[in-house]
C-alpha cells in the first residue's frame, strides 16, 4: 500500500539554494514560496502568504503583513497585496496524463518546464511542484497509480465527487463573552466606504455610541439599548455573510458579519431582563486581547470606554472630530465593569 512506500527519491530536494551551498541574501523581488508569513517583516518579501494580509510599510526599515488597518503613525505605503495561491497539485491519477513523465524533477530549471513533468517510482506517481530554487517531487503529493500508462492511453478518469462543505462552527447562543472599547478610529466594516480614502476623517462617529431605540421610532424586539462594536471572527462566521447596506473590512479576510445584528442578554448584569441589539462594524481580530479565535467575542463601541492596556489604534485626540482631547480622556471608565 502507499504507507509502506519508499519516499525517499520522491521527495528529494537541493537543501541550499543556489551555487556554493551558501544562504541567499534577501532581494525586493519575491520568488515563490518566499512570501512573509502572517504578521511577520515583509520589508524585503514585498510578499505576504496569508489571504487577507497586506505588507504595510512603517518607514524605510521595517513593514509588516497584516490583516487589521494600518497603525497610526506608519506611512502605511502598501507594498503588496496578498501572494496569488498556487495552483493546486493533481488529485488523480488521469491528470498527470497531460503532463510529461520524467526520471528526476531536478532536471527543470524553470518554473513552466517544472510543473509540466511529473515522476514515477513503481506504482507510484507524483506532479513535479517549482519551490523558489528549484524543481521537486513533493512526497505529500503523491498518488497510487499502478495503471498510469493505460489510463493515460483509454481516455480521462471520471472526477472526484466535491466534498460538500463543512458545517458552520456549531453555538449553542450562551456563554459569549462582551468587552468594551472607544478608540475613536474609524470602524473596519466603513474602510471601503470611505470615498476619496482621507485617513484624517477615519474616525468613529458619536451615533456609534450606545444609542436608546425610543429615540428612533421604539425597539423591534423590545431591546433597550443599540450597540455597535467589533466581532470575533468566530462570530462573525456566524453572522454570515456581509450585509450590503453597511459595508465590508478588506482587511478581515472575508469572515463577513459586517451589518450583521444580535440579540444579546446578559443575565449577570444590573438588568438581567434588558436586551440589547448590537450590530458588527469592526473586527476583534485574533491577536487582540481577548478577541481568540474560534470563540464567539463581541467588544462593545462605548465611548470612554477604551482600555489603553490593550488599545492596539487608539487616535483620540490625534485626528480631528474624535470628540476627546487625548487617548487618556478616552479611557476614564475603560477599567469600570
Amino acid at each position: 500500500s502507499g504507507m509502506c512506500a519508499d519516499q525517499s527519491a520522491l521527495d528529494s530536494r537541493p537543501s541550499e539554494c543556489g551555487s556554493g551551498g551558501s544562504k541567499p541574501s534577501p532581494t525586493p523581488a519575491p520568488v515563490d514560496g518566499s512570501c512573509t508569513k502572517d504578521w511577520g517583516d515583509c520589508i524585503n518579501t514585498k510578499c505576504c502568504s496569508g489571504a487577507g494580509f497586506t505588507c504595510y510599510e512603517m518607514d524605510a526599515s521595517y513593514a509588516e503583513c497584516r490583516s487589521d488597518r494600518c497603525p497610526d503613525k506608519w506611512s502605511c505605503r502598501v507594498l503588496s497585496t496578498a501572494a496569488p495561491t498556487p495552483a493546486p497539485p493533481p488529485r488523480t491519477c488521469s491528470q498527470l496524463c497531460s503532463l510529461a513523465k520524467t526520471d528526476q524533477c531536478g532536471i527543470f530549471a524553470d518554473k513552466q518546464a517544472c510543473q509540466g513533468g511529473y515522476f514515477t517510482k513503481g506504482n507510484f506517481a507524483v506532479a513535479c511542484t517549482w519551490e523558489g530554487c528549484g524543481c521537486v517531487a513533493e512526497a505529500s503529493h503523491m498518488l497510487e497509480c499502478p495503471n498510469l500508462a493505460t489510463l493515460c492511453s483509454s481516455g480521462p478518469e471520471p472526477e472526484p465527487e466535491p466534498k460538500p462543505e463543512p458545517p458552520p462552527p456549531a453555538w449553542v447562543g450562551d456563554k459569549m463573552k462582551m468587552t468594551h472599547y472607544w478608540d475613536c478610529n474609524g470602524q473596519g466594516c466603513d474602510a471601503s466606504t470611505l470615498q476619496p480614502w482621507n485617513q484624517a476623517k477615519y474616525i468613529s462617529p458619536p451615533g456609534y455610541g450606545p444609542q436608546d431605540p425610543a429615540d428612533f421610532g421604539g425597539p423591534l424586539y423590545g431591546e433597550k439599548m443599540w450597540l455597535t462594536g467589533a466581532a470575533s471572527d468566530a462570530l462573525s462566521q456566524l453572522m454570515g455573510d456581509d450585509d450590503g447596506c453597511c459595508g465590508g473590512d478588506p482587511n478581515d479576510g472575508g469572515v463577513g458579519g459586517c451589518g450583521k445584528c444580535l440579540l444579546v442578554q446578559n443575565p449577570q448584569s444590573m438588568h438581567p431582563d434588558w436586551t440589547a441589539v448590537v450590530m458588527k462594524k469592526n473586527r476583534c481580530p485574533p491577536h487582540s486581547y481577548g478577541c481568540d479565535s474560534g470563540k464567539p467575542h463581541f467588544d462593545v463601541a462605548a465611548p470612554g470606554f477604551d482600555n489603553l492596556q490593550y488599545s492596539t489604534a487608539n487616535v483620540c485626540g490625534g485626528r480631528p472630530g474624535t470628540g476627546f482631547d487625548s487617548k487618556d480622556q478616552s479611557a476614564t471608565l475603560g477599567s469600570w465593569y
